[in-house]
């Protein structure tokens, strides 16, 4: 299964939106799932930051 995970924000829930997204990649079990990172910078930048598979 591939799970994107997009993270980050213009406004004032991108410093949170970070420390979820590094608790979350932490306990999600990627056994199972493939995981994509995607990062959303303060100036609205989409970044494609990370693959992570088994």
């Amino acid at each position: 299964m591939f799970t994107a995970l997009l993270y980050g924000a213009r406004k004032g829930e991108h410093k949170i939106s970070l420390l979820l997204e590094s608790s979350l990649v932490r306990n999600i079990d990627i056994s199972n799932n493939t995981i994509i990172l995607i990062k959303i910078s303060k100036q609205a930048l989409y970044f494609f930051l990370k693959f992570i598979t088994n």
